[in-house]
């Protein structure tokens, strides 16, 4: 019980931050994934269950959806933004020390699935398929296996 409300409560604190780290010239780039802005965070304040915690695991513009590889990369999609990230943690203090942007110019790209070391990323109108990504942070690279959807943004937005 210990270990997976640990994973449960890492996967709901990845917080929304304002940083812009997020342009096209970081794509690929190792960027830190906690910054001071996580300090400001009025953490004391929330009411947890008697045994629960909460703290921060990284700082995400606008996260909405998240996908958990088995080896520890966090994949984390967004709504109103246009980007995908990566967050990981190398040093097991549970808490991600780097981050990369994985794309960037996406429209609502809010759904992350990982399956057979393979990222898919679902915009409105398509789907990418990011292969082998996790040997591949420092330069992702994607491929639309899918783009018959219809453009219009209400179709995109289901969850």
């Amino acid at each position: 019980m210990e270990r997976k409300s640990t994973y449960f409560i890492a996967l709901l604190t990845v917080v929304l931050c304002c940083n812009n780290t997020s342009t096209k010239e970081n794509i690929g780039k190792e960027l830190p994934a906690i910054t001071e802005e996580s300090a400001k965070l009025p953490l004391d304040l929330i009411k947890l269950p008697k045994g629960f915690s909460i703290s921060v695991y990284a700082e995400v513009e606008d996260a909405r959806s998240m996908a958990l590889s088995p080896s520890g990369t966090l994949f984390v999609g967004n709504r109103s933004e246009d980007k995908v990230y990566a967050v990981k943690d190398t040093d097991g203090d549970k808490v991600a020390d780097k981050k990369w942007v994985l794309a960037t110019g996406l429209n609502m790209p809010n759904g992350v699935a990982f399956k057979d070391g393979d990222l898919y990323v679902a915009e409105v109108n398509k789907v990418h398929k990011f292969a082998g990504i996790e040997s591949k942070l420092d330069k992702p690279t994607s491929q639309v296996i899918y783009d018959k959807f219809p453009t219009e943004k209400h179709h995109g937005w289901k969850y």
